[in-house]
């Protein structure tokens, strides 16, 4: 009878989770559909001979937008949609359909209008498209920030790792998991309180129907790999989405690779090239655009320089030693926002780490016993308009416009001794903006959860990761959370 219940249990169990999933894929099909649909109208408006000598070839860029659409994934069941990646796939996707498109027509001696509505159904198809996975994304993250639609998820591993993805799934609803408990066999006293330990791998699937589980992330747990692939294909049979943390885990990245030694697969991540020719357009563009603001923001600096020095005496700029590329000193500047000369100003994130690390009281303390911040020093700092002066360090060379921020010599000594990979974000320019503080890590927040995103931009690091940092840091700015 028991058995006959969970194969029951079973049976249902797997179409809920895919018909679910298929859901979420049929409407974020539909809606691709509705903009692609107003994209070609909108197109027409404009030229109504042309539109209807070209709807055939307005169908045909349809098709292949979404043959493109489906070939970048942008169909594919991610754990959290993301825009701004989905907006560069779109592009290439839309690009790639309307030159398809346009070759076609000029091969069929049908270019009456031919690149003037393939520009417009190019450029209106690119905007709304971007525009409805915009607004999907915001619902599906307010749904789930809520509680909205959350699958229950099985840890499988109880160790310092399996505790960390425990922590990352409470802080991040937006992914759409909850972690509601582990399996393990000797589970190592580092799983997070208030998720409790349910049962061994070999009760794996008496939890799964228990507590109602949709999803399973496999970290490292204390069984044999033999078992742990029972585990997974268990997982399969039920139903249950799965998700895999790899061995290694530090050194994979988005450019992965798969190959085959018969039936081994080898996984290889390609590193990012941190000192080819990109690197030197990063630099080049570093110093124009640097330029540029510095020119345009003129009159506002000067206006605060002048507000600074008459706020309080003392010094407009500050001048601090700080550590940037390969564990060079150089000299930044930002405006003075404390009383005096402000040799410790902006430190209190620094200041907060070194503290939960245990650091030696005179550094640890050092200029945090008593706020010395002018009224304008502390609205500078809300909106991180103190930072501008740091333009002369991108300039200068000294810094980049996006990359890990940089510490005081002495917090960075300590912090590469005491937290794990620290001095690993020392192998690119530091930045007035990151990977990390797009997040909302900055203040007190985690310095190794601060150090692991750094890391990871520094290993995925492309034009388009700098591009999505500068995009997103202008999003917090309008939005005043910077």
């Amino acid at each position: 009878m028991g058995v006959l219940l969970k194969s029951a249990l079973a049976g249902r169990l797997a179409p809920v989770a895919a018909l679910a999933a298929r859901a979420r894929l049929r409407r974020r099909f539909l809606i691709d559909a509705g903009m692609l649909g107003v994209g070609v109208a909108l197109a027409g408006l404009y030229d109504l001979r042309v539109t209807r000598a070209g709807l055939p070839w307005a169908l045909l860029f349809v098709v292949l937008t979404f043959v493109n659409l489906k070939a970048r994934g942008l169909y594919a069941a991610w754990l959290r949609p993301s825009p701004l990646d989905d907006l560069s796939r779109i592009v290439a996707a839309t690009s790639t359909a309307a030159i398809l498109v346009v070759a076609a027509r000029v091969a069929a001696d049908s270019v009456d209008g031919a690149s003037v509505q393939g520009v417009r159904l190019w450029v209106a198809s690119t905007i709304l498209l971007a525009t409805g996975r915009l607004a999907v994304a915001a619902v599906v993250a307010r749904h789930q920030r809520a509680g909205i639609g959350q699958l229950r998820t099985l840890i499988i591993g109880a160790d310092a790792v399996g505790a960390q993805i425990a922590r990352r799934l409470t802080e991040q609803p937006e992914l759409g998991l909850r972690a509601v408990g582990f399996v393990d066999e000797r589970p190592a006293g580092d799983a997070r309180p208030g998720t409790p330990l349910l049962g061994t791998p070999a009760d794996l699937e008496a939890v799964v129907h228990g507590h109602g589980i949709r999803h399973v992330i496999v970290g490292f747990a204390a069984v044999p790999p033999h078992r742990l692939t029972a585990a997974v294909r268990t997982c399969r049979r039920l139903g249950v989405g799965v998700s895999t943390v790899p061995r290694l885990y530090e050194d994979v990245n988005t450019r992965l690779e798969v190959e085959h030694l018969g039936g081994i697969p080898l996984l290889s991540s390609r590193p990012a090239n941190l000192h080819g020719s990109q690197v030197w357009v990063k630099r080049g563009l570093d110093r124009v655009v640097s330029a540029l603001l510095l020119v345009l923001l003129a009159p506002l600096l000067l206006a605060i320089a002048l507000a600074v020095r008459l706020s309080s005496p003392g010094p407009v700029l500050y001048r601090q030693p700080r550590v940037s590329l390969d564990g060079r000193e150089f000299t930044m500047l930002k405006f003075r926002t404390m009383v005096g000369a402000g040799e410790h100003d902006g430190h209190a994130d620094a200041q907060w780490a070194a503290r939960t690390l245990g650091a030696a009281p005179d550094l640890a303390t050092d200029g945090s016993g008593e706020d010395r911040s002018t009224r304008l020093g502390r609205l500078l700092r809300s909106t991180s308009v103190d930072e501008v002066p740091q333009l002369l360090n991108v300039l200068r060379g000294d810094m980049s416009l996006v990359g890990p921020r940089p510490e005081r010599s002495a917090y960075a000594r300590l912090f590469s001794e005491r937290v794990y990979r620290y001095g690993d974000r020392h192998r690119v320019r530091s930045g007035l903006t990151g990977w990390a503080q797009v997040h909302g890590l900055r203040g007190e927040t985690s310095l190794a959860d601060r150090v692991e995103w750094d890391n990871y931009y520094i290993e995925n690091w492309s034009p388009w990761l700098d591009a999505k940092i500068m995009l997103m840091t202008s999003m917090a700015v309008v939005r005043g959370s910077e």
